[in-house]
């Protein structure tokens, strides 16, 4: 079970890499999308670790999240799909990362 942690914590740096070079970079749709998934993966991080690491990362995801609703309302995007994005996203990473302790364990 040891590569898991490590694993888990580089997929919440570069997530957070990619998502910044997408806000600062590319205004297109898809990337709205990405934005609003990236929260859902961090929200459903946030909550798997919350007795450990995951409280500190709930700062993140408010972050993201504020980026995410900012910029739809900006862009004049909706909201509601976006949402069912984050929530897709979240309960995929749940799904991937029970399914990886599993099998680790």
């Amino acid at each position: 079970m040891w590569p898991l942690p490590a694993l888990y914590f580089v997929e919440m740096a570069a997530l957070s890499v990619v998502v910044a070079l997408l806000v600062f970079f590319d205004g297109s749709p898809l990337c709205k999308f990405i934005i609003w998934a990236a929260l859902g993966i961090f929200i459903a991080f946030s909550i798997l670790g919350a007795w450990s690491v995951g409280f500190f990362y709930l700062l993140v995801a408010i972050l993201f999240g504020v980026i995410a609703i900012r910029s739809d309302g900006r862009n004049k995007q909706p909201i509601a799909a976006h949402i069912g994005v984050c929530l897709i996203a979240g309960l995929l990473q749940v799904a991937l990362m029970l399914a990886a302790i599993r099998l680790l364990s």
